[in-house]
């Protein structure tokens, strides 16, 4: 009896499974993305277009009832607008951002409606070009990087349009142990992640072309200070968010 249960439950678990295996899809992607960085406190303003390319595979877009998964990673690069301005001073420079993300999903599935929980890890390098402030002093260029992995949990449902497909998910985002590192300072820095929100639409169309807009935030507490040269340091909170379009090819 002991054995006919185990197999009752060892086919049941197959069965949810299944669709995990066998409607794994392929895909490659490129994108562009208006993205914002600001501190509040210190009236900083990064505003531009980052651009991005990558893979993914799953079964997310498998159909409407089950257990899927999805992996994708993409690497991202643009320059961004700086700007940071005081009643005295103001300071307007470049940043150029580089960096690569993956992430992890599993999603389980019923009648269309899902619940999905995702495991990331972004790192990223931002250098601040060199500039002047008002009174001609030069400013040196300064590059920080930044490690950060995260959570999303979200609700997803899934339709059907026609004879292709279609999944939006909206969900809450949480950074933990964030660091920010500076070799010219000699900085080494943890951050606190805070809370923010995400959203996702995605369209797979029957002839293999797809699209995904997206809107994400991300929410960076303000880390603790250091004393470099006899003056103390840290990085403010910030608020990142990210606007942007995904063009797909599923093979």
């Amino acid at each position: 009896m002991k054995s006919s249960n185990l197999n009752l439950k060892f086919i049941a678990l197959f069965g949810l499974l299944a669709p995990c295996i066998s409607y794994a899809e392929y895909n490659i992607s490129i994108g562009a993305e208006d993205f914002k960085w600001t501190e509040d406190s210190t009236n900083l303003k990064e505003k531009g277009r980052r651009y991005n390319i990558g893979v993914t595979t799953g079964t997310l877009l498998a159909r409407p009832t089950g257990i899927f998964y999805e992996i994708n990673a993409n690497i991202y690069k643009g320059d961004i607008a700086y700007n940071i301005s005081s009643p005295t001073n103001l300071v307007t420079t470049k940043t150029s951002y580089s960096g690569n993300k993956i992430e992890g999903k599993i999603a389980a599935r019923l009648n269309h409606f899902d619940i999905a929980g995702t495991f990331g890890h972004e790192t990223w390098s931002r250098e601040i070009k060199s500039s002047k402030d008002n009174a001609g002093k030069v400013i040196p260029a300064t590059k920080e990087k930044f490690l950060q992995p995260y959570v999303k949990l979200g609700v997803g449902y899934f339709h059907y349009i026609k004879h292709d497909r279609a999944r939006f998910e909206i969900g809450y985002k949480r950074p933990f142990q964030i660091t920010k590192t500076n070799d010219d300072l000699d900085l080494d820095l943890s951050l606190a992640g805070l809370d923010s929100v995400y959203f996702q639409y995605r369209y797979q169309s029957s002839n293999k072309w797809g699209v995904i807009l997206y809107s994400e935030k991300t929410h960076l507490g303000k880390s603790k200070s250091i004393l470099i040269n006899n003056k103390a340091v840290n990085q403010p909170e910030a608020q990142t968010t990210a606007l942007g379009a995904t063009f797909t090819y599923r093979f």
